[in-house]
């Protein structure tokens, strides 16, 4: 069976796990919820998810992890703008 027989629509392969039989998927949500595939069975359960502190216009991100899944990195582009209201102008 391959990756994308297990995958769902939108998601994205990150990392083989140490025994190359599993694979970390993100589901490209925010949050960003990881979930480690097997394979050979299509089953799939929960591993981690990753949000930061301030989620204040967070629009997308990417994810770098360990094959153990014990360190992962993401990184995220924020956008944030002030939105001024005027009132009684003439």
């Amino acid at each position: 069976m391959c990756w994308a027989t297990s995958a769902k629509e939108g998601e994205l392969p990150l990392q083989w796990d140490t025994s190359g039989t599993k694979l970390y998927i993100w589901d490209r949500t925010f949050p960003a919820h990881v979930f480690l595939v097997d394979l050979k069975t299509g089953g799939r359960q929960p591993w981690t998810t990753l949000v930061p502190p301030d989620s204040a216009g967070v629009m997308y991100g990417n994810i770098v992890m360990t094959p153990d899944g014990k360190t992962s990195v993401y990184r995220y582009r924020r956008t944030v703008t002030t939105l001024f209201l005027a009132e009684g102008l003439k």
